[in-house]
């Protein structure tokens, strides 16, 4: 029963601090981005707040190697 207990409370805090996590490193990413001009970067930017779990993950696997300008 205890471990059941723990299990629950490493998962929530899981599902708390990585997509925090990724939403940091994806706004540091996109901010230290050369490819990108400074609309680039606004317009990531918004994505990432509009969409906190979903525009990290797109930033990551489809945006930071391509030019937006």
């Amino acid at each position: 029963m205890v471990t059941t207990s723990v299990f629950v409370i490493i998962i929530s805090i899981l599902a708390i601090v990585v997509p925090v996590a990724l939403f940091i490193l994806a706004l540091l990413s996109i901010l230290g981005s050369d490819m990108l001009t400074g609309a680039g970067k606004l317009i990531w930017i918004v994505i990432c707040f509009c969409f906190p779990i979903i525009g990290p993950i797109v930033w990551f696997i489809a945006g930071k190697n391509k030019a937006l300008s």
